[in-house]
């Protein structure tokens, strides 16, 4: 739960910025955009990042590093020996983590879309202010998505969560393929964002679910560049399916389909886990 609303808040400046430089874009132009866009960020972010932020925590305050670890649990840790887990070594070889690699895979490419939806939008016959609705639509669908698909994982069958999430996603590409009005595409994007959950909440939690905490800082980072570069092959791949067919179209048909294969390779997953069967062996 901790996890979703923290990663829910990305999608926030997503949601408000977008049509707001939209609309600098069609009153201002490109170049003008790109300036004041850097000027809010700029004002927004430098002050909070120098002086917000620390680089060293002031233990006067009770203030401790990410990470720390009380002196009680470090005896604790080598009384009992290593965090309970399977070891990367290990967990590379295992068809839990193939599978997760493949839903990462999978859905950073059904992300990848994100980029191109105002332009299929604008081809459907919106303006680009309204087509930057319907990225808000997704952006703010992710930022509900991500608070809460952690709350379910916490307290229904993981299985049902994933499945649940994942349906809200595909539906909303699909009904994304079809809608014609404004209303109805900003609909279809809300309930695209939160199928987001399953890949940035819900594959950390598997990860960890699957392999335990042991070497999880060392797992969750191979998974991810699977899924980055994915995602940066994807953008393009996107882009040249408009090129080759002149439509937007198969895009988010495709991403249907592949909702349905990495939701089938979440669930396999996590039945699978390996950390599931150590424990049976151990009881």
């Amino acid at each position: 739960m901790v996890m979703g609303i923290a990663l829910g808040l990305s999608g926030i400046g997503g949601t408000v910025f977008n049509p707001i430089v939209s609309s600098f874009i069609t009153n201002l132009g490109w170049r003008t955009s790109y300036q004041i866009t850097a000027a809010i960020i700029v004002i927004c972010i430098l002050p909070f990042s120098l002086l917000v932020f620390k680089f060293r925590p002031d233990s006067t305050k009770g203030e401790q590093a990410y990470g720390h670890v009380s002196h009680e649990a470090e005896t604790n840790a080598s009384t009992n020996g290593e965090l309970p887990g399977i070891a990367s070594s290990k967990a590379f070889r295992t068809p839990s983590f193939a599978l997760l690699v493949v839903v990462s895979v999978l859905l950073q490419i059904v992300a990848g879309i994100v980029q191109h939806v105002s332009g299929y939008e604008l081809s459907r016959g919106l303006t680009l202010s309204q087509g930057a609705m319907v990225v808000s639509g997704i952006m703010f669908g992710a930022f509900a998505g991500k608070s809460t698909i952690g709350i379910l994982l916490d307290r229904v069958k993981t299985e049902v969560a994933i499945l649940s999430y994942a349906c809200i996603g595909l539906s909303g590409w699909a009904l994304m393929s079809f809608a014609s009005s404004p209303a109805l595409a900003t609909v279809s994007g809300f309930l695209a964002g939160l199928g987001q959950g399953v890949v940035l909440v819900a594959l950390p939690w598997l990860i960890r679910s699957s392999f335990g905490q042991r070497d999880y800082s060392e797992i969750l980072p191979i998974v991810s560049i699977f899924g980055g570069v994915a995602s940066a092959i994807a953008v393009t791949a996107h882009g040249a399916v408009y090129d080759i067919t002149g439509l937007y179209i198969p895009s988010p048909i495709g991403n249907v389909v592949l909702y349905v294969i990495a939701a089938v390779a979440a669930v396999m997953a996590y039945r699978l886990r390996p950390l599931k069967q150590t424990e049976n062996l151990e009881a």
